[in-house]
């Protein structure tokens, strides 16, 4: 069998290339330049950037995907500054939310998850943190930390409750000699600035003296859902949270028995 030449071999890699390639778009619209490329269809794909038409300066950031904006959106004011950092995923703010002041440090944080907003709320003075919200979905406020008072306090005299989680139950039975029905676990995960929250899934016995860790539960995002092992006899299934307070240098353990 004969060899594709190498002239032919290019002209492939050519026409590939000609596919595939997407175009770079420049608008001008409410004294902005609009700079990005485009995809086969005329939306934006990529990284777009806004520019002051009269001085240059760069305005705003946005990465695209199919004319969506998918990814992170920065502004800066018109000295160069950040002034506010967003992440989107299908053109709606889905993860962290920040706001700068005009030296750069950050003055808010919250989060979103598809458009919603829920979880932390922050405040910062001077970049550091002032005061610290947790909300549910339904703006229900879990829990408020004023970083001024909290010198000499341990959070669970704040706070006494840390656990926040709801249980959903399907039975997986065909007949009644199948197993039983599991459970679905919902938790809001707290993690506040200047403290190391660390939650885990356990095995123990009734004096959680003799504990197994089931699973670690990751706080990157507000919220987890995990399904409940079945429970072995003589065992109970938990919740387990390490603290560590940077703040008061201390640390403690709580338990939350699930079933």
């Amino acid at each position: 069998m004969q060899k594709p030449s190498i002239v032919v071999l290019l002209l492939i890699a050519f026409f590939l290339n000609c596919k595939t390639k997407t175009n770079k778009k420049i608008t001008i619209q409410d004294n902005r330049r609009i700079e990005g490329y485009v995809n086969d269809k005329l939306l934006y794909d990529g990284v777009v950037r806004y520019y002051d038409a009269q001085t240059d300066q760069l305005l705003q950031e946005s990465t695209f995907a199919d004319g969506k904006l998918n990814g992170e959106t920065r502004t800066y004011d018109l000295i160069g500054q950040i002034t506010s950092e967003q992440m989107y995923e299908s053109d709606k703010l889905n993860g962290w939310s920040s706001l700068f002041d005009s030296s750069g440090k950050i003055i808010y944080k919250n989060y979103y998850y598809y458009g919603l907003k829920v979880g932390a709320v922050q405040f910062f003075k001077s970049g550091v943190p002032a005061d610290y919200y947790f909300y549910t979905f339904d703006n229900q406020l879990l829990l408020h930390l004023d970083y001024d008072s909290l010198h000499g306090k341990k959070i669970n005299e704040i706070q006494p409750n840390l656990f926040y989680f709801q249980l959903r139950s399907y039975d997986l039975k065909e007949s009644l000699s199948e197993l039983p029905e599991e459970s679905e676990c919902f938790l809001y995960t707290l993690n506040p600035p200047q403290f190391d929250f660390k939650y885990s899934l356990i095995s123990t016995d009734s004096s959680f003296n003799d504990q197994k860790i089931i699973k670690k539960i990751e706080n990157e995002t507000p919220f987890r859902v995990f399904t409940l092992p079945r429970t072995e006899r003589g065992r109970l299934i938990a919740l387990k949270l390490d603290i560590y307070d940077s703040i008061n240098e201390t640390s403690g353990h709580f338990f939350k028995k699930i079933r």
